[in-house]
């Protein structure tokens, strides 16, 4: 421990009087798998940022809230270099994963996620995806988005209390604005929050510890003390003032304070020590004159031949470089001793040789310049240190500016749950809450809070309070306990996005609205007017379709490839999921009995490792999904879509197969599935269970060789059965998919190679 930092502790502990204790650190323990780094951070962060992310623990929290990754002694850097919105997610992320253990229920398998583009899209990234179309605000509400998103569910009550919020939220737009203005607040303090937990290099991490007690057992909690480091810190204030002071300063005011004191009159004494301030600064200029003046000042000679007779004038305290080049060309300068130190010199009355040539001259310049370079370092040393200070404060300001905005967001949130009169909303903000009442006790998290709430935390200035930004920063090793909040806040920011969403969407051609669940045994879907997120237009293609309960329970999507037959499948599955995981979705309006089981077949490929040709792979899993289906317990509710079934082998084999399959499914009460293929045996399941219904997407016959896709989905056979029996007509469809003849081809999803997994 620094001399300073004893001293000014002991100073420190007899003002506050406090007993010093601290609490053990608790060691954490990562699962072997863990949902918020293992599945959501695949999809949202990049792969580098993720395996960083992954090989860290949050570190240990100290007293100053700092961290160090390593020991490298690297230059300090203090600037403030905001994390970009995918650093933000992925410290966040990895701060849930040692937050919060639990493994969501209903949770989708990756690869379902990923075919269906919920979290990524076609690329590999956020955009394209169906999480992209969410607006949300908040990076926590984004991360609540997609965990909601991949874990639909299944409660009739959770599914109605959501909707309850939503339509409050949809019947008082604003309520919908204030909530969207508080939850900006907390966004604009995200990125200074995560600076929190962003490991510093250890050379930047001593500096910004260098205004705060030791990070050790016994005096972490001073740096808590507003009293403590307000100590502290004007110490090292004072300290660092002490090298502006000139050399000779300390004399004068010796000086200058003796004479005051030894004045013959209390009358007297008063008003010497009224002007010592005055007559100091008097002294120190005139000192700095004279100490460079090449006149002689303090000394006077007479000269007789080679000798000099020189006397001193004792009331002249200062001492020339004249003064010192006439004692060097006497060789009486030992006489003075440290000429750094005194500047009083011998009384001197006598006569002396002399010591001709330069080098007195040059001694006397040299010694002037010496004391003019301890003069410059120790101004330099004083501005190095007050631009680190300045530095530091800024730093630490700027941070904690972003954690007001996150509590005056919070508050707001907190202010319009309570004032709302709505209960659904009051049941998401119990620990916004729980975190703000806080600020009524004594505790370290109220006095954070409290803190947070000053004026010196509005903006960032250079005239702050600065030992309450250090007060403060030290009490940010709360910061962990604003997690919770901030994840409520991240579900208010969930529901109130898809409150916007069906708010902007209303009396437009393409409808976001609310889904109707209901309570019953087997498997209903009813969507009318549902229309694909991915494909916004200012006048989307909207179809419909009825499954179960009053309506055949499975679907058979016939007709060429290309004509976008997957595309629309993928959309009902999707609207599915948006209303069991979000409460509504893109469609006029949907009857739903909560599906317990999702289930994906797409375009299965080899598998050269396990030793599976295409076909072999196709067959597999069709068969896997098959069984899984049919091994469903009672209760159950699934739905399924399956996308061409079986390629990798001749298309009368492949007929076969895929009837079997379907046929199959069918004969199971508990399960829907939606089938797309281009063979024509599978068009038979209609007639030959009653369970299936045909369906096709219709493709128009232009001029030229041309066809146009409509993406509207038709009832019955009829206008695609040229596809099984026109082999012209087929061929020509066939040749106009090419890439060189359809500029449109890439964007048909049936292209997009996809996995069969069951949820």
């Amino acid at each position: 421990m620094k001399l300073y930092q004893s001293i000014v502790l002991l100073a420190a502990l007899a003002i506050t009087g406090s007993s010093i204790c601290t609490e053990p650190t608790e060691s954490r323990q990562q699962l072997p798998y863990n949902f918020y780094r293992d599945y959501l951070g695949y999809f949202l962060i990049p792969n580098t940022a993720l395996m960083n992310e992954q090989k860290r623990d949050l570190p240990a929290i100290t007293g100053t809230s700092q961290q160090t990754t390593s020991p490298e002694d690297k230059t300090a850097d203090l600037t403030i270099h905001a994390p970009d919105n995918a650093e933000v997610l992925g410290l966040f992320l990895t701060i849930l994963s040692q937050q919060k253990k639990e493994m969501p229920e209903n949770l989708l398998e990756k690869r379902v996620t990923e075919k269906l583009n919920l979290l990524v899209g076609p690329e590999g990234d956020l955009s394209g995806s169906i999480l992209s179309t969410i607006p949300t605000i908040t990076t926590f509400g984004e991360i609540t988005a997609a965990k909601n998103l991949i874990a639909p569910r299944r409660s009739l009550e959770e599914l109605k209390s959501l909707q309850a919020r939503l339509s409050f939220l949809v019947d008082n737009p604003d309520v919908l604005e204030k909530l969207e203005s508080a939850l900006r607040k907390i966004k604009k303090g995200e990125a200074m929050f995560a600076l929190f937990f962003k490991p510093q290099h250890k050379a930047t991490t001593e500096l910004l510890n260098s205004l705060y007690f030791p990070d050790v057992p016994g005096f972490a909690e001073l740096n808590k003390s507003t009293t403590a480091i307000s100590v502290l810190f004007y110490y090292l204030t004072l300290s660092n003032l002490y090298n502006l002071i000139p050399l000779h300063t300390t004399g004068s005011i010796f000086y200058n304070g003796k004479n005051a004191l030894y004045a013959p009159s209390w009358k007297e004494k008063l008003t010497e020590f009224v002007k010592l301030p005055y007559t100091v600064t008097k002294d120190v200029v005139i000192s700095e004159i004279i100490r460079h003046s090449p006149a002689l000042y303090r000394y006077s000679k007479e000269s007789n031949g080679s000798l000099d007779h020189i006397t001193t004038n004792p009331q002249r305290r200062t001492i020339s470089m004249g003064d010192l080049e006439l004692l060097m060309r006497h060789n009486l300068a030992q006489d003075l001793g440290n000429p750094l130190i005194s500047k009083y010199g011998p009384n001197i009355n006598n006569s002396f040789n002399q010591n001709p040539g330069i080098m007195p001259k040059l001694s006397a310049y040299g010694i002037t310049a010496m004391e003019d370079f301890v003069v410059v370092a120790r101004a330099a040393a004083f501005y190095m240190a007050e631009r680190d200070y300045a530095n530091i404060f800024k730093n630490f300001q700027t941070k904690l500016v972003g954690m007001a905005h996150i509590v005056e967001g919070l508050e707001e949130l907190n202010n319009l749950i309570k004032s709302s009169d709505a209960p659904e909303l009051e049941e998401v903000g119990t620990e916004i809450n729980t975190l703000l009442e806080h600020q009524y006790g004594n505790d370290d998290l109220g006095r954070l809070i409290r803190a947070l709430k000053t004026d010196t935390f509005k903006s960032v200035s250079y005239f702050s309070n600065k030992p309450r930004i250090l007060t403060t920063n030290a009490l940010m090793c709360k910061k962990l306990d604003f997690v919770g909040a901030l994840c409520q806040a991240g579900e208010i920011d969930d529901i109130v996005a898809i409150a916007r969403l069906i708010k902007d969407h209303e009396g437009k051609p393409s409808p976001f609205s609310l889904a109707t669940f209901i309570d019953e045994e087997l498997p209903l879907l009813k969507i009318t007017d549902g229309w694909n997120l991915l494909l916004i237009k200012e006048n989307p293609i909207c179809n419909s379709i009825h499954l179960g309960l009053g309506g055949n329970a499975n679907a058979h999507f016939a007709g060429p490839h290309g004509s976008g037959k997957s595309t629309t499948m993928k959309s009902f599955a999707v609207a599915a999921i948006m209303a069991q995981s979000h409460g509504a979705g893109p469609f006029k309006e949907m009857l739903i009995a909560p599906i317990t089981d999702f289930f994906v077949y797409l375009d299965e490929r080899e598998n050269i490792r396990k030793n599976l040709s295409t076909f072999m792979a196709e067959q597999a899993t069709l068969d896997a999904t098959c069984t899984t289906i049919k091994n469903l317990t009672p209760g159950s509710r699934s739905l399924t879509i399956m996308d061409e079934g079986i390629k990798g082998t001749v298309e009368k084999s492949a007929e076969k197969r895929v009837y079997k399959a379907l046929k199959g499914i069918a004969s199971i009460p508990h399960s829907m599935v939606i089938a797309a293929t281009h063979l024509f045996e599978p068009t038979k399941l209609e007639a030959d269970t009653g369970r299936f219904a045909n369906y096709y997407v219709k493709v128009n016959d232009l001029p030229n060789n041309t066809f146009e896709r409509t993406y509207k989905l038709e009832r019955g056979l009829e206008e695609v059965m040229w596809w099984f029996k026109d082999d012209e007509k087929r061929e020509r469809f066939i040749n106009w998919l090419m890439p060189e003849n359809n500029a449109d081809t890439e964007i048909v999803a049936e292209n997009i190679p996809a996995v069969a997994v069951a949820a």
